[in-house]
């Protein structure tokens, strides 16, 4: 998966916040992602890590 920059705004913040997710646990999937792939829905990448989380 190509290098992300991600960009914490308040919404999104909030949004993870919602979901009992944080920054520290969002930005490892992104580095090292357990498993990867495509979307079923949109067909964008997506990586999953060790907890049940995806990320598009």
């Amino acid at each position: 998966m190509a290098q992300a920059h991600v960009i914490w705004t308040e919404e999104i913040a909030s949004h993870m916040g919602e979901h009992g997710i944080s920054q520290e646990d969002f930005e490892p999937v992104l580095r090292h992602p357990v498993s990867k792939g495509l979307s079923r829905s949109m067909g964008l990448p997506v990586a999953g890590g060790t907890r049940v989380m995806v990320v598009i």
